[in-house]
């Protein structure tokens, strides 16, 4: 009996991966809109708690 096994495709390099994950995630929307949150939450201490928050989001999915 004979098997026939494909291979499936994968990403060659974690960083390429990381990468193309977060430009589906993040998107134009996002990037369109931070500057305006930035400048109603509070300048320098809304980009800190959004990036922790990012994070703390963002590492489980890797």
């Amino acid at each position: 009996m004979t098997t026939n096994k494909q291979q499936r495709q994968t990403w060659s390099s974690r960083l390429t991966y990381v990468m193309t994950v977060a430009g589906a995630t993040v998107g134009f929307g996002a990037t369109w809109r931070f500057p305006y949150l930035v400048g109603e939450n509070g300048g320098g201490a809304y980009v800190l708690l959004f990036c922790l928050a990012m994070m703390v989001i963002g590492i489980p999915m890797i």
